[in-house]
Protein backbone atom coordinates (compact mmCIF):
# COMPACT_ATOMS: atom_id res chain seq x y z
CA UNK A 1 0.00 0.00 0.00
CA UNK A 2 1.39 3.16 -0.93
CA UNK A 3 2.04 5.64 2.52
CA UNK A 4 0.83 9.11 2.25
CA UNK A 5 2.96 11.59 0.81
CA UNK A 6 4.53 8.53 -1.14
CA UNK A 7 4.36 7.97 -4.79
CA UNK A 8 1.93 5.54 -5.87
CA UNK A 9 2.98 2.14 -7.89
CA UNK A 10 3.35 3.61 -11.86
CA UNK A 11 0.91 2.29 -14.16
CA UNK A 12 2.44 1.48 -17.81
CA UNK A 13 0.86 1.54 -20.86
CA UNK A 14 1.43 0.05 -23.83
CA UNK A 15 0.77 1.86 -27.15
CA UNK A 16 1.06 0.30 -30.51
CA UNK A 17 1.87 2.29 -33.61
CA UNK A 18 0.72 0.92 -36.96
CA UNK A 19 2.81 1.82 -39.56
CA UNK A 20 1.67 4.06 -41.73
CA UNK A 21 -0.25 3.06 -45.10
CA UNK A 22 2.62 3.61 -48.13
CA UNK A 23 1.49 6.01 -50.95
CA UNK A 24 -0.72 5.13 -53.81
CA UNK A 25 0.70 3.83 -56.93
CA UNK A 26 0.37 7.06 -58.88
CA UNK A 27 0.55 7.49 -62.80
CA UNK A 28 0.98 10.53 -64.55
CA UNK A 29 0.43 10.07 -68.55
CA UNK A 30 0.57 12.95 -70.72
CA UNK A 31 2.39 11.33 -74.36
CA UNK A 32 0.11 10.18 -76.60
CA UNK A 33 1.55 10.01 -80.18
CA UNK A 34 0.22 8.78 -82.81
CA UNK A 35 3.41 7.33 -84.22
CA UNK A 36 5.90 6.21 -82.50
CA UNK A 37 10.05 5.44 -83.67
CA UNK A 38 10.63 7.02 -87.00
CA UNK A 39 14.71 6.31 -86.87
CA UNK A 40 17.32 5.35 -89.13
CA UNK A 41 19.94 3.53 -86.96
CA UNK A 42 23.24 2.56 -87.96
CA UNK A 43 23.91 -1.50 -87.01
CA UNK A 44 27.12 -2.18 -88.39
CA UNK A 45 28.94 -5.33 -88.74
CA UNK A 46 26.70 -7.00 -85.54
CA UNK A 47 23.63 -6.24 -88.01
CA UNK A 48 21.98 -4.94 -84.22
CA UNK A 49 22.10 -1.89 -82.30
CA UNK A 50 20.76 -0.56 -78.52
CA UNK A 51 18.26 2.28 -78.92
CA UNK A 52 16.85 3.34 -75.34
CA UNK A 53 13.18 4.97 -75.59
CA UNK A 54 10.27 6.07 -73.74
CA UNK A 55 7.20 4.15 -74.08
CA UNK A 56 4.41 6.42 -74.83
CA UNK A 57 1.48 6.46 -72.33
CA UNK A 58 -1.22 5.14 -74.98
CA UNK A 59 -2.73 1.95 -73.36
CA UNK A 60 -2.39 -0.07 -76.68
CA UNK A 61 -0.33 -3.02 -78.71
CA UNK A 62 2.08 -1.33 -81.36
CA UNK A 63 3.26 -3.21 -84.18
CA UNK A 64 7.10 -2.58 -85.39
CA UNK A 65 8.17 -2.46 -88.50
CA UNK A 66 12.08 -2.67 -89.26
CA UNK A 67 14.11 -2.82 -92.82
CA UNK A 68 17.53 -2.60 -93.27
CA UNK A 69 19.46 -1.42 -96.52
CA UNK A 70 23.21 -2.56 -97.13
CA UNK A 71 25.40 -2.91 -100.19
CA UNK A 72 24.53 -6.28 -100.32
CA UNK A 73 20.97 -6.02 -100.30
CA UNK A 74 17.54 -5.29 -98.70
CA UNK A 75 16.23 -7.17 -95.44
CA UNK A 76 13.38 -7.15 -93.79
CA UNK A 77 12.66 -7.90 -90.10
CA UNK A 78 9.36 -9.73 -88.51
CA UNK A 79 7.04 -7.91 -87.28
CA UNK A 80 6.70 -7.39 -83.54
CA UNK A 81 4.65 -6.37 -81.11
CA UNK A 82 4.78 -4.44 -78.07
CA UNK A 83 1.51 -4.09 -75.51
CA UNK A 84 1.88 -1.39 -73.05
CA UNK A 85 -0.73 -2.05 -70.16
CA UNK A 86 -1.51 -1.61 -66.67
CA UNK A 87 -4.31 -3.21 -64.67
CA UNK A 88 -5.90 -0.17 -63.74
CA UNK A 89 -6.35 3.17 -65.95
CA UNK A 90 -8.27 6.05 -67.23
CA UNK A 91 -8.80 7.16 -71.08
CA UNK A 92 -10.32 10.53 -72.20
CA UNK A 93 -12.49 11.45 -75.08
CA UNK A 94 -12.42 14.47 -76.28
CA UNK A 95 -12.06 16.48 -79.53
CA UNK A 96 -8.76 17.40 -81.18
CA UNK A 97 -10.07 20.99 -81.75
CA UNK A 98 -13.13 23.24 -80.85
CA UNK A 99 -14.11 26.47 -80.67
CA UNK A 100 -14.23 29.41 -77.70
CA UNK A 101 -17.51 28.68 -75.64
CA UNK A 102 -18.53 25.70 -77.93
CA UNK A 103 -19.85 23.13 -75.41
CA UNK A 104 -19.05 19.61 -75.90
CA UNK A 105 -18.87 16.45 -73.48
CA UNK A 106 -15.65 15.56 -72.21
CA UNK A 107 -15.73 11.22 -71.43
CA UNK A 108 -13.95 9.36 -69.20
CA UNK A 109 -14.07 5.83 -68.93
CA UNK A 110 -12.15 3.98 -66.01
CA UNK A 111 -10.87 0.34 -66.71
CA UNK A 112 -10.62 -2.30 -64.14
CA UNK A 113 -8.00 -5.02 -64.77
CA UNK A 114 -7.63 -6.02 -61.48
CA UNK A 115 -9.18 -9.24 -60.01
CA UNK A 116 -11.47 -8.23 -57.77
CA UNK A 117 -14.09 -4.89 -57.36
CA UNK A 118 -12.96 -1.46 -56.61
CA UNK A 119 -14.77 1.60 -55.59
CA UNK A 120 -13.25 4.30 -58.25
CA UNK A 121 -13.46 7.84 -57.52
CA UNK A 122 -12.95 10.32 -61.03
CA UNK A 123 -11.92 13.72 -60.61
CA UNK A 124 -11.68 16.30 -63.72
CA UNK A 125 -9.16 19.19 -62.70
CA UNK A 126 -10.64 22.58 -62.47
CA UNK A 127 -9.32 25.42 -64.19
CA UNK A 128 -10.61 29.32 -64.87
CA UNK A 129 -10.04 28.34 -68.85
CA UNK A 130 -12.93 26.13 -69.24
CA UNK A 131 -16.34 25.25 -67.41
CA UNK A 132 -17.62 22.03 -66.39
CA UNK A 133 -20.83 20.70 -65.90
CA UNK A 134 -21.28 16.89 -64.70
CA UNK A 135 -24.06 14.80 -67.22
CA UNK A 136 -27.07 14.30 -65.12
CA UNK A 137 -27.07 11.29 -63.21
CA UNK A 138 -23.57 11.05 -63.15
CA UNK A 139 -21.61 10.66 -59.89
CA UNK A 140 -18.45 10.87 -59.32
CA UNK A 141 -17.87 7.54 -57.59
CA UNK A 142 -18.83 4.20 -58.51
CA UNK A 143 -18.62 0.42 -58.20
CA UNK A 144 -15.75 -1.32 -60.58
CA UNK A 145 -15.43 -5.05 -60.62
CA UNK A 146 -12.65 -7.30 -62.40
CA UNK A 147 -12.62 -6.68 -66.11
CA UNK A 148 -15.63 -3.72 -66.45
CA UNK A 149 -15.17 -0.26 -67.25
CA UNK A 150 -17.13 2.97 -66.41
CA UNK A 151 -18.14 6.01 -68.42
CA UNK A 152 -18.05 9.36 -66.55
CA UNK A 153 -19.37 12.74 -68.33
CA UNK A 154 -18.92 16.30 -68.19
CA UNK A 155 -20.34 19.16 -70.53
CA UNK A 156 -17.40 21.60 -70.98
CA UNK A 157 -16.93 25.01 -72.58
CA UNK A 158 -13.50 26.12 -73.01
CA UNK A 159 -13.25 30.37 -72.34
CA UNK A 160 -10.13 31.16 -73.71
CA UNK A 161 -7.49 30.71 -77.37
CA UNK A 162 -5.07 28.37 -77.60
CA UNK A 163 -4.10 25.05 -76.56
CA UNK A 164 -5.65 23.85 -73.37
CA UNK A 165 -4.55 20.82 -70.67
CA UNK A 166 -7.55 19.29 -69.60
CA UNK A 167 -6.43 16.43 -66.66
CA UNK A 168 -8.58 13.98 -65.20
CA UNK A 169 -7.76 11.26 -62.27
CA UNK A 170 -9.22 8.09 -61.32
CA UNK A 171 -8.35 6.60 -57.68
CA UNK A 172 -9.28 3.15 -56.64
CA UNK A 173 -10.96 4.65 -52.63
CA UNK A 174 -12.26 3.10 -49.03
CA UNK A 175 -15.38 2.45 -48.86
CA UNK A 176 -18.06 -0.07 -46.72
CA UNK A 177 -20.11 -0.55 -49.93
CA UNK A 178 -21.11 -3.85 -51.91
CA UNK A 179 -20.79 -4.11 -55.21
CA UNK A 180 -23.72 -6.10 -56.24
CA UNK A 181 -22.53 -9.69 -55.00
CA UNK A 182 -18.61 -8.72 -54.65
CA UNK A 183 -17.00 -6.81 -51.22
CA UNK A 184 -15.37 -3.55 -52.62
CA UNK A 185 -11.34 -3.94 -52.10
CA UNK A 186 -8.49 -1.52 -52.38
CA UNK A 187 -5.14 -2.48 -53.88
CA UNK A 188 -3.00 -2.96 -50.95
CA UNK A 189 -1.25 0.30 -51.83
CA UNK A 190 -4.15 1.84 -54.05
CA UNK A 191 -3.25 3.22 -57.51
CA UNK A 192 -4.27 6.76 -59.03
CA UNK A 193 -4.20 7.21 -62.90
CA UNK A 194 -3.98 10.98 -63.95
CA UNK A 195 -4.28 11.62 -68.31
CA UNK A 196 -3.71 14.92 -69.36
CA UNK A 197 -4.93 15.57 -72.86
CA UNK A 198 -4.16 18.73 -75.25
CA UNK A 199 -7.31 20.87 -76.11
CA UNK A 200 -7.08 23.27 -78.85
CA UNK A 201 -9.59 25.93 -79.32
CA UNK A 202 -9.68 28.53 -82.21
Amino acid sequence: MARPGSAGPRREMAVALAAPPPPPIQTVRTFFPETWIWDLVEVGESGSADVPLTVPDTITTWETEVFCLAPSGFGLAPLVELTVFQPFFLELTLPYSVIRGERFELKATVFNYLSKCIMVSVTPALSSDYTLTPVRDVQDSSCLCANGRKTFSWTMAPSVLGVLNVSVSAAAVQSHAACGNGVVNVPERGRVDTVTRGLLVK
